[in-house]
């Protein structure tokens, strides 16, 4: 079934908002090797923190079956079709991530790319997406036409930008440098637990 159903899913995919999002994050990513301008540490976690979030929004579009009111009725079909499109929205977006740390790096100054904590930016970016995929699968389920990135995509930005807000004791987003760093992704992690948890359910579930 698996198979028989993943060409058609792919075609129906809203892959345009996708791509956009994912260039967009490119975009910003590559400026600083396009200037040849030299950016510190810091400054390039939050470009790779901002591109993360420009291709969660758009793996929200990935999520979006406009073909729901037609298949409702047909065994199986919701939770294989969901899991064939958060496949898909991981697979993309791993894709993309790789070559995002790669612009970076090459956009970097020598021994600047070294300072990088790439593994925990990477969790932050993970987390993001998982976040981002929970809320579109919980909105896709309830919306009637199955077309719900009209509000998950800014409900990503919202939730996002609240956590950017959160007060210093626990704060998400902190610099290299900081001391909190070590806590602040012990957070993360546990963040990724529940918002994966989240997905799970709202994708395992029926109708």
């Amino acid at each position: 079934m698996l198979i028989a159903l993943a060409l058609p899913v792919l075609r129906a995919a809203r892959t345009g908002p996708f791509l956009l999002a994912c260039a967009a994050g490119w975009v910003l990513l590559a400026i600083p090797a396009a200037l040849s301008t030299v950016i510190d540490p810091d400054s390039l976690t939050v470009q790779l923190r901002l591109a993360a979030v420009c291709a969660a929004v758009g793996a929200v579009f990935l999520l979006d079956d406009p073909a729901k009111p037609t298949t409702l009725v047909v065994p199986g079909r919701a939770w294989v079709t969901t899991a064939l499109r958060v496949g898909m929205a991981f697979g993309a977006v791993a894709l993309w991530w790789a070559a995002a740390v790669g612009i970076t790096l090459a956009g970097a100054g020598e021994g600047i790319g070294e300072q990088l904590r790439l593994a925990g930016t990477t969790l932050e970016a993970a987390t993001i997406l998982v976040v981002a995929l929970a809320l579109a699968v919980l909105g896709c389920r309830r919306a009637e036409r199955g077309v719900a990135s009209a509000v998950t995509a800014p409900a990503t930005l919202v939730v996002v930008g609240a956590a950017a807000l959160l007060p210093r004791e626990t704060a998400l987003f902190v610099g290299l440098t900081d001391p909190r760093w070590a806590a602040a992704h012990d957070r993360w992690s546990v963040l990724l637990l529940v918002a994966g948890g989240t997905l799970l359910i709202g994708a395992g579930a029926r109708r």
